[in-house]
């Protein structure tokens, strides 16, 4: 409950930024998924995840169910991308095309063994 309290907290106070030059949030959902285990793109449901940033200071955070975790903010010529280091070692991105298209790749480790998914969807 404390996280989830501060992840509400900081969201807040970071949607201020959204107003200001240099600073902004997207808000993705993503509707489709791909695993190693299965040959056909699956039906993703309910996968949301949203992000702030500030390309002036360079801070960019996830904000999820699982609380707030600062990613690394990469910006291109046709988008931005999002990387999250896990401790594992592995890490998850998130691109997102300027016309809304996105995807979002977890290099996952569990228990040992690699356990990659790529989700496909579109982000506000």
């Amino acid at each position: 409950m404390k996280k989830l309290f501060q992840a509400t907290l900081l969201a807040l106070m970071l949607v201020p930024l959204q107003g200001r030059a240099g600073a902004g949030g997207y808000t993705c959902s993503f509707v489709a998924y791909h695993s190693m285990d299965e040959i056909e793109i699956s039906k993703a449901e309910d996968f949301v995840l949203n992000f702030t940033f500030d390309t002036i200071t360079n801070d960019a955070f996830l904000v999820g169910n699982n609380g707030v975790s600062p990613v690394f903010l990469v910006e291109g010529e046709k988008g931005i991308t999002f990387l999250e280091v896990l401790s594992t070692g592995a890490v998850q991105t998130t691109t997102i095309a300027f016309d809304g298209g996105a995807v979002h790749s977890r290099h996952s480790i569990i228990s040992g063994a690699l356990m990659p998914t790529q989700y496909y969807g579109f982000c506000e």
